[in-house]
């Protein structure tokens, strides 16, 4: 046998479980086919992660000198998972002790990490992550992300 034959080479081990969404292009007789299930699956993994860290406690500390001055570190516990308009997998942190910001009592921050293809994870010190301050709760129901105040980058753990 040659290997230029027509044969078909079935895999020794499928892990497709019964499920295959395949997109491929071929010329004659070749052909590449990629299975685009597990593109889908890592985008739905960001969001698992992400949800997965509602009720666990976090610590958020300065990453360089900002406006609110030294008010760092300050520890919250994740209250849920947001998507603000185009902006995916923010998290609402609920903190432990409130701070004044231009006359307004701060008892809620939005944070995510800073690079757009990681999510926060526990189990890593100093993340880089933003530090979106929330002045009213029922901002939370608009689709805009500059309704939160950027006031710097924090390091999370």
């Amino acid at each position: 046998m040659d290997c230029f034959s027509n044969n078909k080479v079935e895999p020794y081990l499928d892990l497709s479980q019964g499920f295959k969404l395949t997109f491929g292009i071929f010329a004659g007789d070749a052909g590449i086919y990629i299975n685009i299930l597990p593109i889908f699956f890592l985008g739905f993994l960001k969001i698992i992660e992400a949800s997965n860290l509602v009720g666990r406690k976090i610590t958020i500390l300065e990453f360089r000198e900002t406006e609110l001055g030294d008010i760092f570190p300050y520890t919250g516990t994740i209250k849920k998972r947001l998507d603000i308009g185009k902006e995916k997998n923010y998290l609402l942190v609920k903190l432990d002790v409130n701070f004044q910001y231009e006359n307004k009592t701060i008892s809620h921050i939005l944070t995510k990490a800073k690079d757009q293809d990681q999510t926060l994870t526990l189990r890593k010190k100093n993340q880089l992550a933003f530090f979106r301050i929330v002045l009213s709760e029922n901002d939370l129901m608009d689709s805009s992300i500059e309704k939160f105040l950027f006031i710097d980058w924090v390091k999370i753990y």
